[in-house]
């Protein structure tokens, strides 16, 4: 299994912003994929799923927190238009909701932004968004 180490220092953490937020060739064509699949390392150890509502739209991730279930979209960069998280939400009505992308952490309307670079804050930001958000 692929582990993705932690950044430990103000340092490493830049590096590693840096490399994701860089446009590389690859990068430019692959870059959804990387951060899909970062995010997926991240949260292996819940299981996932994923959401499609027919042939136009498709939510990256979708698992169970305690007693609710939350989507999860992920977004590579500062655009963080989500169609079908949208469609998701107004179908589904959960109670939170996540998207990563490389913008700031906020919650804002039961949806948690969370920046890429804090992945590993998830489960902390869900439990603090779980006691705010209300039915």
């Amino acid at each position: 299994m692929l582990k993705c180490a932690l950044p430990t220092n103000l340092f490493q953490r830049q590096v590693l912003s840096n490399r994701i937020s860089s446009k590389t060739a690859i990068f430019d064509e692959f870059n959804g994929l990387v951060a899909e699949q970062f995010v997926l390392q991240q949260l292996a150890k819940h299981t996932l799923y994923y959401w499609t509502g027919g042939e136009e739209s498709e939510v990256d991730f979708v698992m169970q927190y305690g007693s609710e279930i939350v989507p999860i979209e992920v977004k590579s960069g500062t655009n963080v238009n989500a169609k079908s998280l949208k469609i998701f939400r107004e179908a589904n009505s959960p109670r939170m909701s996540i998207r990563f992308s490389l913008k700031n952490t906020r919650l804002d309307n039961g949806l948690q932004n969370i920046s890429l670079f804090c992945v590993f804050l998830c489960e902390q930001l869900l439990e603090n968004t779980s006691e705010k958000c209300v039915q």
